[in-house]
Protein backbone atom coordinates (compact mmCIF):
# COMPACT_ATOMS: atom_id res chain seq x y z
CA UNK A 1 0.00 0.00 0.00
CA UNK A 2 1.25 3.30 -0.91
CA UNK A 3 1.25 5.81 1.80
CA UNK A 4 0.66 9.40 1.20
CA UNK A 5 2.59 11.95 3.02
CA UNK A 6 0.82 15.15 3.42
CA UNK A 7 2.81 18.24 3.46
CA UNK A 8 1.66 21.03 5.66
CA UNK A 9 2.83 24.51 5.19
CA UNK A 10 3.44 26.31 8.32
CA UNK A 11 2.80 30.00 7.98
CA UNK A 12 4.21 31.98 10.76
CA UNK A 13 3.34 35.61 11.14
CA UNK A 14 6.06 37.33 12.95
CA UNK A 15 4.00 40.48 13.45
CA UNK A 16 0.75 42.06 12.54
CA UNK A 17 0.85 44.09 9.25
CA UNK A 18 -2.14 46.20 10.10
CA UNK A 19 -1.46 49.93 9.62
CA UNK A 20 1.57 49.64 7.35
CA UNK A 21 -0.28 51.26 4.46
CA UNK A 22 -1.30 54.21 6.61
CA UNK A 23 2.22 54.60 7.92
CA UNK A 24 3.67 54.49 4.41
CA UNK A 25 1.21 57.12 3.22
CA UNK A 26 1.99 59.33 6.20
CA UNK A 27 5.69 59.13 5.41
CA UNK A 28 5.28 59.73 1.66
CA UNK A 29 2.66 62.51 1.84
CA UNK A 30 5.00 65.36 2.91
CA UNK A 31 7.46 64.41 0.19
CA UNK A 32 4.74 64.47 -2.46
CA UNK A 33 3.52 67.88 -1.23
CA UNK A 34 7.08 69.25 -1.25
CA UNK A 35 7.54 67.98 -4.82
CA UNK A 36 4.31 69.66 -5.93
CA UNK A 37 5.34 72.96 -4.33
CA UNK A 38 8.73 72.72 -6.04
CA UNK A 39 7.07 72.13 -9.42
CA UNK A 40 4.66 75.06 -9.01
CA UNK A 41 7.51 77.33 -7.87
CA UNK A 42 9.69 76.34 -10.82
CA UNK A 43 6.80 76.90 -13.23
CA UNK A 44 5.99 80.32 -11.80
CA UNK A 45 9.65 81.37 -11.94
CA UNK A 46 10.06 80.18 -15.54
CA UNK A 47 6.89 81.98 -16.61
CA UNK A 48 7.90 85.17 -14.80
CA UNK A 49 11.43 85.08 -16.22
CA UNK A 50 10.05 84.84 -19.76
CA UNK A 51 7.60 87.69 -19.16
CA UNK A 52 10.29 89.94 -17.67
CA UNK A 53 12.65 89.19 -20.56
CA UNK A 54 9.88 90.02 -23.05
CA UNK A 55 9.01 93.22 -21.16
CA UNK A 56 12.62 94.40 -21.28
CA UNK A 57 12.92 93.63 -25.01
CA UNK A 58 9.64 95.39 -25.81
CA UNK A 59 10.61 98.39 -23.69
CA UNK A 60 14.00 98.75 -25.37
CA UNK A 61 12.43 98.52 -28.82
CA UNK A 62 9.72 101.05 -27.94
CA UNK A 63 12.32 103.50 -26.59
CA UNK A 64 14.63 103.12 -29.58
CA UNK A 65 12.05 104.44 -32.06
CA UNK A 66 11.32 107.65 -30.13
CA UNK A 67 12.80 111.02 -31.05
CA UNK A 68 13.71 112.39 -27.62
CA UNK A 69 15.13 110.85 -24.44
CA UNK A 70 12.02 111.89 -22.48
CA UNK A 71 9.71 110.23 -25.00
CA UNK A 72 11.99 107.19 -25.05
CA UNK A 73 11.91 106.80 -21.26
CA UNK A 74 8.12 107.20 -21.19
CA UNK A 75 7.67 104.69 -24.02
CA UNK A 76 9.94 102.18 -22.27
CA UNK A 77 7.99 102.47 -19.01
CA UNK A 78 4.65 102.07 -20.78
CA UNK A 79 5.77 99.15 -22.96
CA UNK A 80 7.26 97.19 -20.05
CA UNK A 81 4.20 97.73 -17.86
CA UNK A 82 1.82 96.78 -20.67
CA UNK A 83 3.77 93.61 -21.41
CA UNK A 84 3.82 92.52 -17.77
CA UNK A 85 0.11 93.28 -17.41
CA UNK A 86 -0.80 91.34 -20.56
CA UNK A 87 1.10 88.26 -19.38
CA UNK A 88 -0.47 88.41 -15.93
CA UNK A 89 2.88 88.75 -14.21
CA UNK A 90 2.67 90.36 -10.80
CA UNK A 91 5.64 91.93 -9.05
CA UNK A 92 5.84 92.95 -5.41
CA UNK A 93 8.44 95.49 -6.51
CA UNK A 94 9.00 96.59 -10.09
CA UNK A 95 11.80 98.78 -11.39
CA UNK A 96 12.02 99.79 -15.04
CA UNK A 97 15.30 101.64 -15.70
CA UNK A 98 15.71 102.96 -19.25
CA UNK A 99 19.10 104.30 -20.39
CA UNK A 100 18.07 106.50 -23.33
CA UNK A 101 21.07 108.77 -23.78
CA UNK A 102 21.59 107.20 -27.22
CA UNK A 103 18.57 109.14 -28.45
CA UNK A 104 20.64 112.33 -28.07
CA UNK A 105 23.44 111.07 -30.33
CA UNK A 106 24.18 113.21 -33.39
CA UNK A 107 22.71 112.22 -36.74
CA UNK A 108 24.75 109.43 -38.34
CA UNK A 109 26.37 108.28 -35.08
CA UNK A 110 25.63 104.73 -33.97
CA UNK A 111 23.68 104.63 -30.70
CA UNK A 112 21.61 102.33 -28.58
CA UNK A 113 19.14 102.36 -25.71
CA UNK A 114 19.16 99.91 -22.84
CA UNK A 115 16.31 99.01 -20.50
CA UNK A 116 16.68 97.01 -17.31
CA UNK A 117 13.56 95.49 -15.77
CA UNK A 118 13.79 94.21 -12.20
CA UNK A 119 10.82 92.38 -10.70
CA UNK A 120 10.41 90.67 -7.35
CA UNK A 121 8.17 87.67 -7.98
CA UNK A 122 5.88 86.85 -5.03
CA UNK A 123 6.31 83.24 -3.94
CA UNK A 124 5.53 83.56 -0.24
CA UNK A 125 2.07 82.00 -0.75
CA UNK A 126 3.92 78.78 -1.57
CA UNK A 127 6.08 79.00 1.52
CA UNK A 128 9.12 79.96 -0.53
CA UNK A 129 10.99 83.29 -0.30
CA UNK A 130 10.21 85.87 -2.99
CA UNK A 131 12.67 85.90 -5.89
CA UNK A 132 14.08 88.93 -7.72
CA UNK A 133 14.57 88.59 -11.48
CA UNK A 134 16.49 91.18 -13.52
CA UNK A 135 16.81 91.33 -17.28
CA UNK A 136 18.54 93.93 -19.45
CA UNK A 137 17.75 94.45 -23.13
CA UNK A 138 19.44 96.69 -25.67
CA UNK A 139 18.09 98.02 -28.94
CA UNK A 140 19.94 99.96 -31.62
CA UNK A 141 18.85 103.46 -32.54
CA UNK A 142 18.61 104.12 -36.28
CA UNK A 143 21.53 106.51 -36.88
CA UNK A 144 19.82 108.20 -39.87
CA UNK A 145 16.36 108.80 -38.50
CA UNK A 146 15.28 112.37 -38.04
CA UNK A 147 15.56 113.78 -34.56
Amino acid sequence: MTGRLSRHRVVARSRDDTGNTSLGAAIAFPGVIALLVLMVTAGRLASSHGAIETAANEAARAASVQRTPTDGANAAQAAAQTTLDSTGTTCTTLDIAPQVSGLSAPLGAPAQVTVTVTCTVPLSALGVPDRTITYTATSAVDPYRSR
